[in-house]
């Protein structure tokens, strides 16, 4: 039976090659992804923190993914907090490289970014956008 994992990430890398490259990692190494992203997810649960935190724990274990200079966004946090309050393994995506995990003890409460300042991250990053031309 495979390990099942909510991938906690920042909103402002859901739909990025970032975020597909992550997800493809840990299936290929056997873990079943539960991603936020999903449109199921995202339907009903919409800003609900403890509903997303509740969805993160009900998963064997949580892997968070912070934004690129390691700051982690109020969400994540929240929600592997909550995992680690019900016992659940909590990985940190290691800035070595995709598919690499460093587990955590506790949260890294120096790099936890307020809800407005995480907001305001994830409104910054720019994806790339799709273009009509198809070839």
């Amino acid at each position: 039976m495979k390990t099942k994992v909510y991938f906690a990430h920042p909103k402002g890398y859901f739909g990025t090659e970032l975020e597909k490259a992550w997800i493809q990692a840990l299936k290929n190494s056997d873990y079943e992804v539960v991603n936020p992203a999903e449109e199921k997810y995202q339907a009903s649960l919409g800003s609900d923190i403890k509903a997303w935190s509740k969805l993160a724990s009900d998963c064997d274990a949580i892997i968070v993914l912070p934004f690129e200079d390691g700051a982690w966004g109020a969400g994540l946090a929240e929600e592997a907090r909550t995992a680690m309050e019900k016992g659940k393994k909590v990985f940190e995506c290691s800035s070595f490289g995709v598919g690499v995990l460093d587990e955590i003890f506790e949260i890294p409460e120096d790099r936890v970014l307020s809800r407005e300042a995480t907001r305001e991250r994830n409104q910054k990053i720019q994806k790339p956008k799709k273009s009509g031309l198809s070839m």
